[in-house]
């Protein structure tokens, strides 16, 4: 059975450049049998390709945006999970209305300030204040359906808001990208060092970084140093 490794790019495929490059010689080994290797990340293509082209990172598809697109080692886009314009029409006239103007758009292939308006919208970052965001994050709730997910981050200083498709998910993205490969049973294989890996590592019974975020560090019990000491033991 062909083995389909997905990895989590930052602090887990790369933790540091010495153990870059061997983790990048045990993948080339590890697709000359047979098997593929796919990165996830929440970065964008545009983002994650910089380091790719920088390591000459072997890959045969990439999962970014935290599952919201797939490409594949040529560049082609397999899959964007865009939100509809009619949402985005919605979720602009109550942003227009915010006293702040930290906003970001989450697009395919890369960030774009609020002000300069794109196409396939993935996703909104809104940056201000406690009672503003709270405030937001109602609005938002009154006009959008369960697909969407709306997170509040809480910090010293200011808080945020993350609008998603509870679609784009790392999981999520494993099970788009099955359908998109050959007719094969694959091993599925995952590891990652965040709590946005956290359902996928579940889900596969996966494996965590020993340096962890505390969710995966309490709820994951199967742990590597290293992808090239995961490719050994699995």
């Amino acid at each position: 059975m062909k083995k389909l490794l997905v990895a989590d790019y930052d602090n887990t495929f790369y933790t540091d450049e010495e153990q870059l490059y061997k983790n990048i010689e045990d993948i080339k080994k590890f697709q000359e049998e047979g098997n593929i290797f796919v990165i996830s990340t929440s970065r964008s293509w545009e983002s994650i390709k910089k380091e790719i082209d920088e390591y000459k990172i072997p890959f045969d598809y990439l999962c970014c945006n935290t599952g919201g697109t797939i490409f594949d080692n040529k560049g082609d886009s397999l899959f964007i999970g865009n939100i509809a314009d009619s949402v985005i029409n919605k979720v602009e006239n109550i942003l227009a209305k915010l006293n702040s103007k930290n906003i970001s758009i989450t697009r395919y292939g890369t960030y774009k300030e609020y002000e300069e308006r794109v196409d396939k919208i993935l996703g909104y970052k809104i940056k201000s204040n406690k009672e503003e965001i709270e405030n937001l994050k109602e609005q938002l709730e009154n006009i959008l359906d369960k697909d969407f997910q709306i997170i509040l981050k809480n910090e010293k200083e200011y808080s945020k808001l993350f609008l998603n498709y509870k679609l784009n998910t790392k999981e999520r993205g494993i099970e788009k990208l099955i359908k998109i490969l050959p007719d094969t049973e694959y091993k599925i294989i995952t590891v990652g060092d965040d709590d946005v890996d956290f359902n996928m590592l579940k889900k596969y019974d996966g494996y965590r970084m020993n340096n962890s975020s505390k969710l995966l560090t309490e709820n994951i019990n199967k742990t590597v140093d290293s992808i090239a000491e995961l490719l050994k033991i699995s």
